[in-house]
């Protein structure tokens, strides 16, 4: 069994509105979820570029938040990633979604929880990882800028 397996306890209503537990347990893989019963296969990153979908990573993300406050622990950060990605899928954010995207619906679900440190805690992480990201974007392009301030970018061509 990999680590992206969760064990879950099914439930369902039945049609008089009563709610019942399945009687097995049953293993579910994080990576088979989506609107389809697949899950996303690519995630668009901050900087466009489209890489494969990887579920545990939102896992490790949440599980360093609660570690990080101490309210939980690696077994309900993947109850909570699956919170994620089925709220991600009834979303219905397309076959590509963004990381942002994703990031807000983990926020969404940490604050629609019992832990609210932990919200809390990704919430200014997320926020400070925002603010260094502008400046190192605004000091790569302070590096870029012309050397003198009559360089137009074109570079002329000198006869040998």
């Amino acid at each position: 069994m990999t680590s992206n397996n969760i064990l879950v306890n099914l439930i369902y209503i039945d049609l008089i509105g009563n709610v019942c537990n399945f009687t097995k347990k049953t293993y579910v893989n994080l990576n088979l979820i989506s609107r389809d019963g697949a899950m996303f296969e690519q995630i668009k990153k901050r900087d466009g570029r489209i890489t494969s979908f990887d579920s545990s990573k939102i896992t490790s993300a949440i599980e360093k938040a609660g570690r990080a406050t101490g309210e939980f622990n690696g077994r309900e950060a993947k109850r909570l990633t699956l919170r994620v990605l089925t709220l991600a899928r009834d979303l219905q954010l397309g076959s590509v979604p963004e990381v942002e995207e994703i990031q807000d619906i983990v926020e969404r679900v940490l604050l629609d929880s019992p832990f609210y440190k932990t919200a809390k805690a990704y919430i200014i992480y997320r926020e400070q990882h925002n603010q260094i990201r502008r400046i190192a974007i605004k000091q790569t392009w302070t590096l870029w800028r012309p050397i003198s301030p009559r360089w137009t970018g074109k570079l002329k061509r000198t006869a040998t």
